[in-house]
């Protein structure tokens, strides 16, 4: 059984805002992981822009310490350009900038309109949701995962 200090604060107050580490003048929230692609992003804090999304993928919504993170990105091989070629089940990891790992797992793939906005927002059935633009830029590639560690 874990004491109270044994217990990450973000667990005890979920509602906290996430940290923040400052590099070159930008602010960032954490680094996004997908393994199957060698893939490691700074994910931007702060209202994503789409000046910001030329540099790094951005927290559209949500915070991963209330299980509703949303990141956007361009679809730049750099960024998210290889995310549709994953099938269900692949692992996806995010580090916040306190160095708490959190892990996840695809598990539904969907296209979304391009004003589809609000269907972005994770709700109940999603902890993390990653999108991007596909080619044409009418239409949104959009990844699903489920929290996979035991600190839920």
């Amino acid at each position: 059984i874990l004491s109270v200090e044994e217990i990450p604060d973000y667990v005890l107050y979920p509602e906290k805002e996430m940290p923040e580490i400052e590099i070159d003048g930008n602010r960032y929230i954490g680094i996004l992981q997908v393994p199957d692609l060698n893939l490691q992003l700074p994910v931007m804090a702060g209202e994503w822009s789409y000046p910001k999304l030329r540099n790094a993928p951005c927290r559209y919504s949500g915070s991963i310490y209330q299980n509703n993170l949303v990141v956007a990105a361009h679809n730049y091989t750099r960024h998210f350009g290889n995310l549709r070629g994953l099938p269900v089940g692949t692992k996806i990891s995010f580090i916040d900038a306190d160095g708490n790992l959190f892990e996840y797992e695809i598990a539904w793939i969907e296209t979304l309109g391009k004003y589809d906005g609000e269907d972005m927002v994770s709700g109940d059935d999603w902890d993390l949701t990653l999108f991007t633009c596909v080619y044409s830029g009418r239409q949104r590639y959009t990844i699903r995962c489920v929290r996979k560690d035991s600190a839920t």
